[in-house]
């Protein structure tokens, strides 16, 4: 499990768990589709629709700038 704040919606600025999906096992990454719906669900919404997590990290658009060999992942929001 990770840990992050939300930053939107009613729950706006609290804690909370999720599993992470990096295809690459990252467990920080801002481009996981579980760190999305833990943390921004409206933009969640608009990627993915209603997929969970778990098929969006197969979406071609998730871990778009990871590789098996360089995790460029960005973590500004880190």
């Amino acid at each position: 499990m990770a840990t992050t704040i939300i930053m939107e919606g009613e729950n706006i600025f609290t804690y909370t768990e999720y599993q992470p999906t990096c295809k690459y096992g990252l467990k920080d990454c801002i481009f996981d589709p579980a760190y999305i719906k833990a943390t921004y669900p409206k933009w969640y919404e608009k990627i993915y629709d209603s997929k969970t997590p778990e098929e969006a990290s197969r979406d071609p658009r998730s871990c778009q700038l990871c590789t098996e060999n360089n995790n460029l992942y960005d973590n500004e929001d880190k």
